[in-house]
């Protein structure tokens, strides 16, 4: 059921806040895959001089180490993305945006951060730096194929017995913490990955369960399109990559 009176508002948050790693396309591709199922859509870009309306779906990129914090006090101001999701609406965190979803996180001088509690993760700061493709097992939970996407970050993800992994990886490091390797986290309508892009763009099948989780309703699928063609390349592109012997880890 959709939260917002009118069409499904779809807002990017504080894209001004975050890295140009294309996650702001998440946001194109969850209204272009709502509007061509006939679903009305408005999208808002939310900046860090504005507060955050009540909206039916979140979006949030990554962004620099040291402005993770600030970050967290936009998306908890006036506690409107915790009241949202208890009233059904979905979130995507992207990288620094998957770890303020957190319990914790910490900043690159080790500062620790409460994060907004909406996923139970807690997040440290690793010595290594993760860089490279990212390819996953389908995930039958979720009933999503395997991911492409490619991570760029430092962070050691636990995951707590209130969190499910979004995917388990058969490429790349992901949460980086512990066996097997798992990227991100899911709790109802609250995502977070390490995948950028843009994620959706690649798996356009994962933008249709965050429009479905609050609409309510089973979507038709829609015609084959580039996107997953694009994907199968990029999995065999990564697949290539691994076996070619490719160093992930930079200092």
């Amino acid at each position: 059921m959709i939260v917002t009176p009118g069409p499904l508002l779809i807002v990017n948050a504080y894209p001004d806040l975050t890295l140009p790693q294309a996650d702001d396309g998440n946001v194109l591709v969850l209204a272009y895959r709502a509007r061509a199922r006939g679903i009305a859509v408005e999208t808002r870009t939310i900046t860090s001089g504005e507060e955050l309306p009540a909206a039916d779906i979140y979006v949030t990129g990554g962004l620099e180490d040291e402005d993770q914090g600030e970050l967290a006090r936009r998306l908890a101001a006036a506690d409107t993305l915790a009241s949202a999701v208890d009233a059904g609406a979905a979130v995507l965190g992207v990288n620094s945006g998957f770890q303020v979803l957190g319990e914790s996180f910490s900043l690159p001088d080790g500062t620790h951060c409460e994060g907004l509690a909406l996923l139970d993760v807690r997040t440290s700061r690793g010595r290594e730096f993760l860089e490279g493709p990212v390819v996953t097992s389908p995930s039958p939970v979720l009933d999503l194929p395997a991911l492409s996407g490619y991570e760029s970050h430092f962070g050691l993800t636990e995951l707590g017995p209130g969190a499910a992994p979004l995917a388990t990886l058969e490429i790349g490091r992901g949460n980086a913490a512990g066996a097997p390797a798992f990227d991100g986290a899911v709790n109802g309508r609250v995502v977070g990955t390490y995948l950028h892009g843009p994620i959706l763009a690649r798996n356009p099948e994962l933008a249709d369960l965050l429009i479905a989780l609050v609409t309510g309703d089973e979507l038709e699928p829609l015609p084959r399109s580039f996107a997953e063609a694009s994907r199968e390349r990029r999995i065999e592109e990564a697949r290539r990559w691994a076996a070619a012997g490719h160093k992930r880890v930079k200092m």
